[in-house]
């Protein structure tokens, strides 16, 4: 089985301004209706919030106010890369990893999006696969690429 997802998408924006849009502004086109805890409740999250360093984290606060830790930072650099594991709904033991690199490209940016460790999860691999692969398009290709055009314009 792949153990991997990978997207990629270029946006109309300098390295540093997809960097910032993707981290610090996450909750401008995150679709927290969709993909948050606080869907599974049917409400979108109150925001979500990404602590700019290694070793912070990216935190929901549901709409009930409760916060609820998605991943922890292992990589920060501005403009160019982040890095993070990946356990919203998991003990942080059971996370996946992110790696997100912004390169310079005629267009602006190229990002690459790579999710690995997904098989460690065991009998929830192959389910977790499957969401993974068309949660990141929704997230990736239409909400994040549709904010970037916008703040470009």
């Amino acid at each position: 089985m792949t153990n991997s997802v990978e997207k990629t998408v270029e946006v109309p924006l300098p390295p540093v301004e997809a960097f910032d849009l993707f981290t610090t502004q996450i909750s401008t086109w995150w679709p927290s209706e969709i993909h948050s805890t606080s869907a599974g409740d049917g409400r979108p999250a109150h925001s979500i919030d990404i602590e700019p360093y290694e070793g912070g984290q990216i935190i929901e606060t549901r709409h009930d106010g409760q916060k609820s830790p998605w991943a922890t930072i292992t990589k920060w650099s501005r403009g160019k890369r982040f890095t993070f594991d990946w356990h919203v709904g998991r003990h942080p033991q059971n996370a996946t990893q992110v790696d997100v690199i912004f390169t310079p490209s005629t267009v602006g940016t190229r990002v690459n999006l790579t999710h690995t460790e997904i098989d460690q999860l065991a009998i929830d691999a192959i389910t977790s696969y499957g969401r993974d692969q068309t949660g990141w398009d929704t997230v990736w290709k239409d909400c994040r690429a549709s904010a970037c055009q916008k703040k470009a314009a």
